[in-house]
């Protein structure tokens, strides 16, 4: 109601003036959830400025950007300042593999998915998403010889089955 809103008004007004961190992540958190995206993304971006090494505030301005705005980016941005803190974390590579991948920048793109492929048990969606991007490229003999080391390993997975059926012809 009314009162909600102007709650709201007076915690965004509060957060803007004393820049408290915890007060900007409460007020972005309560703005997400009531839809009110700007502003979520003003106060988790201000954060961001005075704590950039605030996983949880990167990866919500990753979603947001990536789901909810749809500005890739500003996406990439905030997964390569996650990929960036933590470089083991195999869902930002993931994540920041796409994200290029749709801004078309597939050499950058191609490496991460070449070394999330080098670890000792790849995701299915990692070893597809690497054959899907070099088929896009136009290189489908790059794609082949990407999915051919995991044949044994996926061979029962339709998507798997699928991709290099597809591939192959």
């Amino acid at each position: 109601g009314i009162d909600g809103f102007a709650w709201d008004v007076e915690l965004l007004l509060a957060a803007k003036k004393t820049l408290e961190p915890e007060l900007l992540h409460k007020t972005g958190d309560i703005a997400f959830q009531a839809g009110r995206h700007d502003t979520a993304v003003w106060c988790y971006e201000k954060l961001a400025e005075i704590q950039p090494h605030n996983l949880p505030v990167r990866g919500n301005l990753a979603h947001i950007y990536t789901f909810i705005l749809r500005d890739l980016e500003k996406a990439a941005v905030q997964f390569r300042a996650l990929h960036k803190l933590e470089p083991g974390n195999t869902a930002h590579t993931f994540n920041l593999a796409i994200c290029l991948a749709q801004l078309f920048h597939p050499a950058e793109s191609l490496e991460l998915y070449d070394e999330l492929c080098r670890q000792e048990v790849p995701i299915i969606q990692v070893v597809l998403g690497r054959a899907q991007l070099h088929h896009s490229l136009g290189h489908p003999e790059e794609a082949m010889g990407s999915l051919n080391p995991f044949r044994d390993r996926f061979w029962d997975d339709p998507a798997f089955l699928m991709a290099y059926m597809s591939t192959a012809y």
